[in-house]
């Protein structure tokens, strides 16, 4: 459709098109399109240079790309309507591309067998589920690809058996994590990428009720590459060859994490910060009193004082003593008993 709106795509099996099975352009607004299936295309669905479209319950797979979103504003990519919502698979390029575009509704839904299961490109949206719902991004080569965006915000996610990276941030700025936000990226070969970007901030203080940051059983977990002025805070790392990697960068914070059962805990060359002041806080991720830097399961040393806080071991701690070249933790966590597992 080219022009016109308020149409109603529904119920439909859409298939063996050359170009686009459903194609919307040039200011074809505010559409509904809902509970198709579309197969077998080059797009199986191209929405361009249009506004206000809902798009729910659809499942776009076997195309080149599933569903394609090109220089298109405020699109509704679906709320969960009886706990459905688009499912995209078996796509060879991306199950979802977003591409200059923006919208006001969280990018929900299933994504698996794609190269690409979600490729945000030059856009601002937020991907992932709210309230008691996750998405679903697994055996994708790359589960979620954000590139040459700002503010883009992560939602409810389980990232899972990838066959290059669970998420990948390369040239991002801002990136963020919507409220209480969980977060589990587990058995991809590289768990988080963050790659050539800015203003990351993979914050959070809801931590042991739920409501978590879990990155764990990658083979390197967290990877920083070429990267500056990130902050990773509240996050659960654990059971990989790597827990943290940072090349070439400078200039990131990382604390207040659980650190735990990598072979090699940390691992970084720059001038990067991994604590902050000592300070009171309601509680820090092992249930103690002060937030400082991080928990490390390979910490030499204990608390002598009582606070929570490592100082009759090495300090600044290392990582196993000689992995973090310059700087180091100089105020690493001692849990409260019972209060470390993962």
């Amino acid at each position: 459709a080219n022009g016109g709106g308020y149409n109603n795509i529904s119920s439909n099996l859409i298939r063996n098109q050359t170009y686009a099975g459903i194609y919307l352009s040039d200011n074809s607004d505010i559409n509904y399109i809902e509970s198709n299936n579309a197969f077998n295309n080059t797009y199986s669905c191209l929405i361009n240079n249009s506004k206000g479209n809902m798009i729910n319950s659809n499942s776009f797979y076997d195309s080149s790309i599933g569903l394609w979103v090109l220089d298109a504003t405020t699109v509704d990519f679906g709320e969960f309507s009886n706990n459905l919502e688009n499912s995209y698979y078996n796509n060879s390029e991306a199950g979802l591309k977003i591409e200059g575009s923006s919208s006001d509704s969280y990018v929900e839904g299933i994504f698996y067998n794609n190269t690409y299961g979600a490729w945000i490109l030059d856009s601002n949206v937020t991907i992932g589920g709210r309230d008691s719902y996750y998405s679903q991004v697994y055996n994708n080569t790359k589960g979620i690809y954000v590139q040459h965006s700002e503010d883009v915000g992560l939602g409810k996610l389980n990232v899972t058996n990838n066959f290059y990276t669970g998420i990948h941030l390369d040239n991002v700025t801002g990136t963020y994590l919507e409220s209480a936000t969980t977060l589990k990226i587990f058995d991809n070969p590289y768990g988080l990428i963050i790659d050539n970007s800015s203003n990351t901030n993979f914050y959070t203080t809801n931590y042991g009720y739920g409501d978590e940051l879990r990155v764990y059983n990658n083979t390197i977990n967290v990877w920083i590459n070429w990267s500056s002025y990130n902050n990773l805070s509240g996050w659960y790392i654990y059971n990989a060859t790597k827990g943290i990697m940072l090349n070439n960068s400078d200039n990131n914070l990382i604390y207040n994490n659980n650190i735990s059962r990598n072979a090699i805990n940390a691992q970084d060359a720059g001038n990067n910060l991994w604590n902050i002041s000592k300070n009171i806080s309601d509680s820090n991720i092992v249930d103690g009193d002060y937030l400082g830097g991080n928990y490390w399961s390979d910490y030499d040393g204990d608390d002598i004082s009582g606070d929570g806080i490592g100082d009759n071991g090495t300090i600044p701690w290392k990582s196993s003593g000689t992995n973090i070249t310059n700087g180091g933790d100089e105020l690493p966590l001692i849990p409260v008993a019972g209060n470390v597992s993962c």
